[in-house]
C-alpha cells in the first residue's frame, strides 16, 4: 500500500512494481496526468496488480445504487450532483479541496453516469489559504451529454458527504458517512402531486469501506482479475482534477 504524500506517489510506487510487488496505491494514483501514466504503464509492464484507493467505490451504498441502476430498476440517469463538506484538516499542506475531496465524486460520477468527462468548469474560493482552493463548485459535462454538479468544501464546521441523483423515474439520495439510501419513485409527470410520491428508504449492509477495499485487491491478485479501482480510472480522476485546476485559474471550462 502507497500512502506517501501524491508528490512521492510515482517514485515509491514504480519502485515497489520494479521489485514485482503488487501495488494499492492512495488516491489521487498521482500528482499530474503524466506521472500517472507512468504508474500504470509499469504495472503492464511487470503484469502486476494496480488498485488505487478511491475509497467511495466500495461504500455499500455506491454498490447498492450501481445494481439498481444498471439493471434498470431505478431508471436512467438523468443528473448527479454531490456535496463533500468538512471542516479545514491540518494535515494537508499540499493539495487544495479539488485534490484532496472533489477527486472522489468526480470518480464516482463518471461511473455511474458510464462515460467520459467531457469538460469542467471549476468556480472557487481560497478564504483559508491563499495558495490552495477550499471551497469550489464544479459543473462536469459528459461525453454522453449528462451533467454533474461537485459541491465541495474545507470552511463547514461539520463533515458532509452525500450524493443525489435523478433518473426518469426516481429520485435518490445517499449518505456515505451514515450508509442511507432514501428514494422517491415520481408518477407519470401527467398524474404529478406531492401526495403521489412514494418514498421508502433502501436496506444497506452496512460495512468498512477501507475493509472491502483491501479484501477486493487481494481478490484482484489471488483470482487474476482486474480491481474494482483500476488504474484507468485513476488516470481519468486525474485528468479531470487537473483541468479543474486549470479551470478554476483561467476562469473557463476546460
Amino acid at each position: 500500500t502507497i500512502a506517501v504524500p501524491t508528490t512521492f506517489h510515482e517514485r515509491v510506487s514504480i519502485d515497489a512494481l520494479e521489485k514485482s510487488v503488487h501495488v494499492l496505491v492512495e488516491k489521487p494514483l498521482s500528482h499530474d496526468v503524466e506521472s500517472s501514466i507512468s504508474i500504470v504503464e509499469q504495472a503492464r509492464h511487470n503484469n502486476l496488480k494496480l488498485a488505487v484507493g478511491h475509497i467511495e467505490q466500495h461504500n455499500p451504498i455506491i454498490k447498492k445504487i450501481k445494481k439498481n441502476l444498471f439493471n434498470g430498476t431505478w431508471g436512467e440517469v438523468l443528473s448527479i450532483s454531490s456535496q463533500r463538506f468538512s471542516p479545514y484538516p491540518q494535515r494537508i499542506n499540499d493539495v487544495g479541496v479539488l485534490t484532496d475531496l472533489t477527486i472522489h465524486d468526480v470518480d464516482i460520477i463518471r461511473s455511474l453516469f458510464e462515460s467520459d468527462c467531457k469538460s469542467i468548469f471549476v468556480a472557487g474560493t481560497k478564504p483559508i489559504k491563499p495558495n490552495f482552493e477550499d471551497n469550489v463548485k464544479c459543473i462536469l459535462k459528459f461525453d454522453n451529454g449528462k451533467i454533474g454538479l461537485c459541491e465541495t468544501n474545507w470552511i463547514t464546521p461539520h463533515k458532509v458527504r452525500n450524493i443525489e441523483i435523478t433518473t426518469t423515474t426516481h429520485s435518490i439520495r445517499a449518505n456515505y458517512i451514515a450508509q442511507t439510501i432514501d428514494v422517491s419513485k415520481m408518477p407519470l409527470s401527467d398524474q404529478y402531486s406531492p401526495d403521489s410520491l412514494s418514498e421508502f428508504s433502501v436496506q444497506v449492509n452496512k460495512e468498512e469501506p477501507l475493509k472491502l477495499e483491501l479484501i477486493d485487491f487481494l481478490d484482484s491478485i489471488i483470482k487474476d482479475k482486474d480491481p474494482l479501482v483500476t488504474g484507468h480510472s485513476g488516470i481519468q480522476a486525474v485528468k479531470i482534477i487537473q483541468a479543474g485546476l486549470q479551470s478554476l485559474k483561467e476562469g473557463i471550462a476546460i
